[in-house]
């Protein structure tokens, strides 16, 4: 049973097909839509192009734009035996080289709900020198077909003929053979990475059928319409958006399609002949413990190769801690992640023990199986990565989902646990399951909060003696904590130690080394220590008795990551940052200092973070320290303009010079 699981106990939609005498819960209907406009539909005559559509080679609201979406519309209705058939019609026009990249395009399909991609038509439409265009086809055998996960697989198709100027155009229908697919409906997206002239999406539900619309709006729709279908019995619903911006991925961004204005059509139950609707989505609990029933989910009833493995791990440890980061350990080392995000496993955990490989949900059962066999209270959590956009728990779909960790209870204390890669401690999550929310699957389930365990920790000391010519040589210490120490081990195994200490932490500047040691290479919660004895060129300029120090040498930013004007959405790091630098400089004999760096202090509001600096000197001894903090994960768009001026603050500051002068006696003898 579980115990203060934060949140609702509601949700998660089983891989298993659904019957129309299964069930329903009640779903959210939420609306923030305009009023009904009646708006002209474009021209969307197959290969027909209006003269706006030819003549347009720039999009003046967006000079970035490397292409424009000149419309997009899709279609939902419904065959004789209620299975889905979706339509869309796409026209593009390319602007420039970049704009290629929607010259190829994806169509998802689930082929364990029997889906399938018919009436699949595309064409580019090349502009002549005599004005007009001609029409290049596809080639039937350029269509691919490849797998992405288990029982989804997409249709993959890069059109001929691409360049500036021209348009390309796709229309296909998907049909589904299985009544599982009315769970499965993708939402519509109104907004893309580039301009959309008019977006379009048309619902045409029977009767039979009873559906909620989840509507994401960034802005007020053009059109909303709801009237009874022109032929049979049912209701048509239509949205239209014209001139929508474009939404580009920035750097520290969950999933875009968190943020795009868009319609997820919601199954709500299914009635006949005036019937009482009868249910047809599950509850979360009752989700949960579907999937308690197959056999993968089962860890609560180790196998016997999995028992012998974890006395042959872990017996003759008695604490509980150590008990779990033993069994912890094993796993990430020894099973290899294939790289395959999933949220359901493959195989037993037995299978998974044998083979020594598997997706992440294989990962991730295999330890928590072991877990339990180890007498260690574990659950399965299940989540949606950063990349897949935000969970939303009032819907019990598990197609929601995407990835699966481990949840582990020691002393009252709860773990969060992923063991896919070999260079990561057990306090340390990957940024990808940073995604906020995750569900664990228990015979009670719930909601639980995902923070990062750790944060991004680095100490850097450098004592070194400065040449009258101008070279640093000195010794080296950094220890790494946390993410900083992620990185550095993850580096560490496909690098010499030498390339570490010059890339990570010198980046950009001209080191050499020896004496090289690290300690605590191995994926422990201990630091990771670095130590050695550095030589560095090319930071000092001379001219004439004056030499000018640039002082700031690791951790320099290259650019500032927040180059947007203005953001509406929130800047996500996915932890905090802690990063402290000092330097204690000899000055070569002969030389005075004639000015110190400036003192920097860069506050941001609300405790968010800060950049602080500060240089003393005690005789020919110049001592600095310099602290970057971002203290919270995530920053709200009314924070974004501070956020943003800090790191203009710290590159200004690494420009920053020491000044020395050659004393009066030293300068006279070199003259």
């Amino acid at each position: 049973m579980m115990r203060n699981l934060v949140g609702r106990r509601p949700s998660a939609s089983a891989r298993a097909r659904f019957s129309f005498r299964s069930i329903v819960t009640a779903v959210c209907c939420l609306l923030a839509v305009c009023g009904n406009v009646h708006a002209q539909d474009p021209e969307t005559e197959w290969g027909k192009v209006s003269d706006e559509q030819a003549s347009m080679m720039s999009f003046p609201d967006d000079p970035d734009a490397s292409a424009i979406v000149l419309f997009d519309i899709g279609e939902v209705s419904f065959d004789d035996q209620f299975f889905p058939i979706e339509t869309r019609h796409r026209r593009v026009k390319i602007l420039n080289d970049a704009g290629y990249r929607y010259g190829t395009f994806s169509i998802p399909t689930f082929t364990e709900l029997g889906e399938e991609v018919v009436g699949l038509d595309a064409h580019t439409l090349v502009p002549v020198d005599a004005g007009g265009y001609r029409e290049v086809k596809l080639p039937r055998d350029a269509v691919f077909s490849e797998r992405v996960t288990n029982g989804v697989e997409t249709r993959r198709f890069t059109l001929p003929a691409l360049e500036p100027g021209a348009i390309v155009e796709v229309r296909y229908t998907r049909r589904s053979g299985s009544i599982s697919s009315v769970m499965t409906l993708a939402p519509w997206m109104f907004q893309e990475a580039e301009p959309t002239i008019w977006s379009e999406y048309v619902f045409k539900r029977p009767d039979e059928l009873v559906y909620s619309f989840a509507i994401r709006a960034t802005a007020p729709f053009y059109a909303v319409d709801s009237r009874p279908m022109k032929y049979g019995r049912g209701e048509e619903h239509r949205w239209v958006a014209r001139n929508v911006p474009a939404l580009r991925e920035e750097p520290f961004m969950k999933a875009a399609s968190d943020y795009r204005a868009s319609v997820r059509a919601q199954i709500a139950g299914f009635s006949i002949r005036g019937e009482n609707t009868r249910e047809f989505l599950q509850s979360w609990k009752q989700l949960a413990r579907t999937l308690l029933d197959t056999k993968p989910f089962r860890y609560t009833k180790p196998e016997g190769e999995v028992k012998e493995k974890v006395a042959e791990v872990s017996t003759g440890i008695d604490d509980e801690l150590e008990r779990m980061e033993r069994i912890y350990d094993w796993v990430r080392t020894t099973i290899e992640w294939n790289e395959v995000n999933e949220w359901f496993a493959t195989d037993r955990p037995s299978e998974v023990l044998k083979r020594k490989t598997g997706t992440s949900a294989d990962v991730a059962l295999l330890l928590t199986t072991m877990l339990n066999a180890a007498k260690i209270e574990a659950w399965p959590i299940l989540l949606s990565t950063r990349s897949h956009g935000t969970i939303t728990e009032q819907y019990p779909l598990l197609q929601q989902f995407d990835y699966m960790i481990t949840l582990a209870r020691v002393d009252g204390e709860d773990y969060f646990l992923d063991a896919t890669s070999p260079n990561r401690a057990y306090n340390v999550l990957p940024v990808r399951a940073l995604s906020g929310r995750g569900l664990v699957v228990d015979k009670d389930p719930g909601f639980v909060d995902i923070e990062a365990p750790s944060e991004y920790r680095r100490l850097i000391s450098y004592r070194a003696m400065l040449s009258p010519e101008g070279v640093f040589e000195g010794d080296l210490a950094a220890s790494d904590r946390g993410y900083s120490a992620l990185e550095k081990r993850s580096f560490l195994a496909s690098h010499a130690d030498e390339e570490m200490v010059a890339a990570l932490i010198f980046p950009g500047v001209p080191v050499a080394m020896e004496d090289v040691r690290i300690q605590g290479r191995e994926a422990t919660t201990d630091d990771l220590v670095t130590r050695a004895r550095v030589s560095i060129t090319d930071r000092t300029q001379s001219a004439g008795d004056y030499l000018y120090v640039t002082t700031s040498l690791g951790g320099n930013l290259g650019e500032n990551p927040l180059k947007k004007p203005t953001r509406s959405y929130p800047v996500d790091f996915g932890y905090a940052r802690n990063e402290s630098w000092f330097m204690e400089l000899r000055i070569p004999d002969g030389y005075d200092v004639e000015s110190l760096p400036d003192d920097r202090h860069f506050i941001l509001p609300f405790d968010g973070g800060k950049f602080v600096r500060s240089t003393t000197i005690a005789g020919d001894v110049v001592r600095i320290n310099q602290v970057f903090e971002l203290s919270r994960t995530i920053y709200m768009p009314s924070e974004y303009e501070p956020l943003q001026k800090l790191y203009d603050y710290i590159l200004a500051a690494q420009d920053d010079q020491l000044v020395l002068k050659r004393g009066g006696e030293e300068a006279d003898a070199g003259g």
